[in-house]
């Protein structure tokens, strides 16, 4: 089997891309035989950089990791295309009350909601 992930594009909203920061071209298809949403889970330490477009290219860096792991187990014995759209992030410290996650020991971490689109030959 022969995976190839054509990449992960990032279709958030432009008010949500820091300044200097630079979309990646990803070669789309429309023909996909599966189309499955998957919430991957990001810790900041992993990703996070003094330059806020160097930490949103790691953030689509590490979903093309992430993304290419979960297709690991889709289809052992065709050749495997794929992409996925990113098109949703959050944190874990967005609830400032008193009992919010941000007064713990709990890590700040990203949720990125990604489309995955796969197609076998």
């Amino acid at each position: 089997m022969a995976l190839t992930l054509n990449g992960v594009k990032n279709s958030l909203p432009a008010s949500q891309l820091p300044s200097g920061y630079t979309r990646p071209t990803v070669v789309e298809f429309q023909d996909a035989e599966w189309v499955g949403t998957k919430v991957i889970t990001i810790a900041k330490s992993v990703v996070e950089n003094a330059t806020a477009s160097t930490t949103m290219t790691n953030i689509v860096s590490q979903l093309v990791t992430d993304v290419t792991t979960e297709l690991g187990d889709y289809d052992a014995t065709n050749t495997v295309t794929a992409w996925a759209d990113f098109f949703k992030l959050e944190n874990n410290y967005e609830d400032r009350t008193g009992a919010s996650d941000v007064l713990t020991t709990t890590v700040c971490s990203f949720t990125c909601e990604v489309r995955i689109y796969v197609k076998s030959v």
